[in-house]
């Protein structure tokens, strides 16, 4: 399975990815700083991920702006997108769920917050049945 993580706090990045390799190192995670940089590397074919995790307050292309294009693109919008955000406002999970992210997630304090938010991914990656399944 392969994550593009969008995210531009090293720290967090740091630790999904640590958080994935612990539950399930069958995972491939894939970093992008900001929205378009995923983009681009999207579009340009360095990578096709079966799923995205989607920060939405990044510098550059933020993760709302970066959902509009994805998922409104006819040979994008089959990715998968859970937004992981520490975003608790109401307004940005409705526009997240109008703009067709797959899911939202707070990101969460604690590493123990980051294990239960990537098996809550994995799980929901697996009841889906979007690509195969990962334990």
């Amino acid at each position: 399975m392969r994550i593009l993580h969008v995210e531009d706090n090293p720290g967090d990045s740091m630790l999904i990815k640590e958080a994935f390799s612990e539950i399930n190192n069958e995972c491939e995670i894939l970093q992008a700083r900001n929205g378009k940089e995923a983009l681009n590397m999207i579009q340009a074919k360095e990578v096709e991920p079966n799923l995205i995790l989607l920060d939405i307050n990044m510098p550059v292309m933020n993760g709302k702006e970066f959902l509009k294009i994805l998922k409104y693109q006819d040979d994008l919008l089959h990715i998968p997108v859970v937004v992981l955000s520490s975003s608790r406002a109401q307004t940005d999970v409705n526009e997240c769920y109008r703009n067709h992210a797959n899911s939202y997630i707070n990101k969460g304090d604690s590493f123990d917050d980051y294990i239960q938010n990537a098996n809550a991914i994995l799980e929901y990656w697996n009841s889906k049945n979007v690509g195969p399944s990962i334990h």
